[in-house]
């Protein structure tokens, strides 16, 4: 196991760009989840089949902080590495370079490997041998989750979403940054006008199937915090979104 940092290029693309001219945040989302990838493969420990099973990595946490935009037409680069091992998950590190590789901005991200048939997490050790800890880089960006309780509002708006093949990813549950872009779109156009989303925060609960009925709890808080739950019908929490806009 080698290559504990690894940097990944990337350039945005016409089809990358929302309607503002910037990287928009689903695709930034994809971007990061792909250098994951690409990052667990090259260090050996990749989703695939191990002791005639399949296992699969998911994510359970994600923050991503942007110091400023990313334009339409600009390179920028995504430098990603393993921070911590725990008995069933693994820390993820991230910082976003502009093509002069200065700092733009910072991620960080839980991941958890688990059983595609009994979707229940593995012991990584056990899984890949003592050796794992030599894939760690303990640097880190210091990057949190905002720990004020959330004051719902009086009136919280609500609205449904019915889950559809094209939200379905390859481990057969609602990709990650589905969660994120229909949380996007709860919100007016003008505040994406007007105002710059700088960091998001994202915690994952149950999985979510195709046919599942999601509700939406939208918070509004202010101009620049909105928080955005889904829940399922069981009653359990699916994820958990904050966005910050300045």
């Amino acid at each position: 196991m080698n290559n504990s940092v690894c940097t990944y290029t990337f350039v945005v693309d016409d089809f990358y760009a929302d309607q503002t001219g910037t990287l928009a945040w689903g695709a930034l989302g994809r971007f990061i989840l792909n250098c994951s990838n690409s990052h667990s493969m090259n260090l050996g420990i990749g989703m695939g089949r191990y002791d005639n099973n399949y296992y699969m990595w998911v994510i359970t946490r994600l923050i991503v902080n942007l110091d400023e935009p990313i334009h339409k037409g600009q390179t920028f680069k995504i430098e990603t590495w393993v921070s911590k091992v725990y008995h069933s998950f693994i820390n993820r590190e991230y910082v976003i370079m502009n093509d002069d590789s200065k700092v733009i901005g910072t991620a960080f991200s839980v991941w958890a490997l688990i059983n595609a048939k009994t979707r229940q997490t593995v012991n990584l050790v056990n899984m890949f041998g003592p050796d794992l800890t030599l894939i760690v880089n303990e640097r880190t960006n210091n990057l949190s989750f905002d720990k004020k309780r959330i004051k719902l509002s009086e009136f919280p708006e609500h609205s449904s979403l019915d889950v559809k093949f094209c939200d379905i990813d390859i481990n057969q549950h609602m990709n990650s940054i589905k969660y994120i872009e229909h949380a996007l779109d709860l919100f007016p156009s003008e505040l994406y006008l007007h105002y710059f989303l700088n960091k998001i925060e994202v915690q994952y609960g149950q999985e979510t199937s195709l046919n599942d009925h999601l509700t939406l709890i939208n918070n509004k808080m202010d101009d620049q915090s909105k928080y955005v739950e889904y829940c399922k019908e069981n009653g359990e929490t699916a994820c958990k979104v904050r966005f910050y806009f300045r």
